[in-house]
């Protein structure tokens, strides 16, 4: 994640998620890399013309009458302050009891912490800029920030990483950001100089878990570090990496999508694809797994899976894809059948090199098989380096309330669509294309301001058990991590309040991505665009789905063995 005017180690060239993910909208951005880790280079590669995807409607029946999420209102507002606008680059913010955090990068592009105490008479924030160039960002989107509080209320931040030394701050006095401190090292230098993909999870035991990534684009592993709060130290969770790319005779790095805390049924679940370079073209094999405490994995038929995972592991894959099938990295979603049981949706070519949605589910024998979901013409290609934006997305399928499964995705194509497909529980076949419900995001929330150059509205969606907030600013968009010709003025950064709604029906899941990179969850933040042209249709409406998912996620509260 780079730099002042580059990554760390292309300092030359020039994050990692942005729309994503959590990430992230269905339509995001895939931090593709460029020699290192997920995207790091400056090498201009091409993004096609989303305009030669037409995304007919996957059913002609158009009648079907979706539930409506009501309305939330905003019940307070807050500005935390100015933040950079030049480039999209995920902020975060979480909420530990009346601990309230915002990580953003200020007007003068250093990352800075900000802290407020909810429910007190004060409504101020203290807030703090990071000293020394390591707390500097430049134009590489995978800079963004993680945030997490671990169980003494101590805040942990990184950030500011694509293949870069550890960057890495923890509070040394609980509430207190003034009193954040550098940390070069947490548990072995050696792995921890080409770090990429910062994310902060919560392990079933309470304990804050630390995931990363060492090493670049085709040639990476990934850790996860478990924190002592009594000793105040980190410590390996695992004997070995979770993922090597480093066997057979080509070297691969996983891009996952993990949760970042258990679901319902106590499983953390986790995707990813391969990549063998920097170029998203190399994506393969699509797979899955699941955990119960992030050390003993296994596949979806209960067969323990031996760490670190590779390229041949067996048992984990859910379509074998050889590279150059269009299959965007942290793009796939979880979701669940009739049954509760796991799916994957995704996008990839077909036969004929078309864009399409296909949902991965299991037979009876627990195995995992794939139903194309639509018939598009045309494509999108699906190739390039540094962070790219994608032009389909798709969200997880989740059951309505008849007993058919709704699936959200988006087509930024030249026939561009944000809708709803709903399936057939038993075949997967579709019933119905329709357009997508409205957001209950209040309109304030998501309006953007007038800027020049233009900016497009960033939204962090985290709800609490109590009240329900939106992290919000403006800026420009993607530029494969380049520099953009010009620079908007710094945009107010302001935290939401917002009025919980009754109870709404359950629909798709939408996990930012990949890994989204705050530190509350992947699966507990929300990220949209609301641009002033096609993103705000397609984002918006995106947004429904995953709001209704974070609601049932709160409402249906851990069983035994989660976080």
């Amino acid at each position: 994640m780079p730099a002042i005017t580059a990554s760390r180690r292309h300092r030359s060239r020039w994050q990692r998620f942005a729309l994503v993910p959590g990430a992230a909208g269905l339509l995001g951005a895939a931090l593709v890399g460029a020699a290192l880790v997920g995207g790091a280079g400056s090498a201009t590669a091409a993004e096609a013309e989303p305009n030669t995807l037409i995304c007919t409607p996957a059913s002609g029946d158009s009648s079907y009458t979706l539930p409506v999420a009501p309305a939330q209102q905003v019940v307070g507002e807050s500005q935390v302050g100015t933040t950079w606008s030049g480039h999209f680059v995920q902020q975060a913010l979480v909420t530990d009891g009346d601990d309230q955090y915002v990580g953003f990068y200020d007007a003068n592009r250093r990352l800075t912490v900000a802290h407020r105490t909810l429910g007190s008479s004060s409504t101020s924030w203290q807030t703090y800029a990071l000293p020394g160039d390591q707390a500097v960002t430049g134009w590489d989107s995978h800079d963004y920030i993680a945030l997490g509080v671990d169980s003494v209320g101590q805040l942990h931040v990184a950030g500011n990483m694509h293949d870069s030394p550890l960057a890495y701050w923890v509070t040394t006095k609980a509430r207190d950001v003034s009193s954040l401190t550098n940390v070069p090292m947490l548990t072995d230098k050696a792995v921890e100089t080409h770090v990429t993909y910062p994310q902060f999870l919560h392990g079933a035991n309470g304990d804050l878990v630390f995931s990363y990534r060492q090493g670049g684009s085709g040639d990476g592993d990934s850790y996860l570090d478990d924190y002592d709060a009594g000793t105040k130290t980190w410590s390996p969770l695992l004997s070995t990496a979770l993922f090597s790319g480093a066997s057979g005779a080509v070297s691969r790095s996983a891009y996952f999508t993990v949760s970042s805390h258990a679901d319902a049924a106590g499983y953390y679940e986790m995707t990813w694809v391969w990549r063998s370079t920097a170029d998203v073209a190399t994506n393969s094999r699509l797979s899955y797994m699941r955990s119960r405490d992030l050390v003993h994995w296994q596949t979806v038929a209960g067969a323990p899976v031996n760490l670190p995972v590779t390229y041949d592991t067996p048992g984990v894959v859910v379509d074998d894809l050889p590279e150059n099938s269009g299959v965007f990295n942290n793009q796939e979603r979880v979701g669940v059948d009739a049954n509760g049981s796991p799916t994957v949706s995704y996008s990839k070519y077909d036969s004929a090199g078309s864009n399409q949605l296909f949902v991965a589910h299991l037979n009876g024998s627990n195995q995992w098989i794939s139903t194309q979901i639509t018939h598009w013409v045309g494509a999108w290609r699906v190739a390039g380096v540094s962070t790219l934006s994608a032009q389909v997305g798709v969200g997880g399928t989740a059951r309505l309330p008849d007993g058919n499964l709704r699936l959200n995705f988006s087509c930024a194509g030249s026939t561009p669509a944000s809708a709803v497909i709903v399936l057939n529980s038993t075949t997967f076949e579709p019933v119905a294309q329709v357009p997508n419900t409205p957001t209950p995001i209040p309109a304030q929330v998501t309006a953007a301001t007038k800027t020049d150059p233009s900016t497009s509205v960033r939204l962090v969606y985290a709800p609490t058990t109590g009240a329900d907030y939106v992290l919000k600013w403006q800026s420009q968009y993607l530029n494969q991590d380049m520099p953009f010709l010009q620079t908007p003025s710094p945009q107010p950064l302001v935290v939401y309040t917002l009025a919980s709604p009754p109870a709404a029906t359950p629909s798709p899941t939408l996990p930012p991505s990949p890994r989204t990179p705050e530190a509350s969850a992947p699966d507990a933040a929300l990220t949209l665009i609301a641009s002033i042209g096609l993103l705000v249709v397609l984002a918006v409406g995106l947004a429904v789905g995953l709001w209704i998912l974070l609601r049932r996620r709160r409402r249906d509260p851990p069983t035994a063995g989660s976080a």
